[in-house]
């Protein structure tokens, strides 16, 4: 919980008291959430998967090798288009193939 760049800017900006207390307040914050998630046991909750990949057994998670097309869902590949055809417009992107600049 403690960001080494903030460190050194508080460091820099306020003094080495100021860079402590942020140092020490986010190693306590990190101790407590690590201790408080150890005492859910929210193990029970992960799948079969991941277990056995924890213990070390190989898991192989695709059995077969998908195309791209298949990989990628249509929304993201349309929204991508339609994002695009938005900030330049289908004919500049033809014109930015052919002549390498848009218009």
């Amino acid at each position: 919980m403690v960001n080494e760049v903030a460190l050194v800017l508080l460091f820099g900006l306020f003094g080495w008291k100021v860079a402590v207390l942020y140092l020490a307040t986010g190693l306590v914050v990190a101790l407590v959430a690590d201790w408080t998630l150890g005492r859910l046991h929210l193990e029970r909750h992960l799948e079969s998967w991941v277990l056995e990949a924890a213990r070390g057994a190989s898991v192989d998670v695709l059995q077969e090798r998908l195309p791209f097309a298949e990989r990628t869902p249509a929304l993201v590949i349309d929204g991508g288009v339609k994002s695009t055809g938005k900030v330049l417009p289908p004919e500049d992107i033809l014109a930015l193939l052919r002549t390498g600049s848009a218009a």
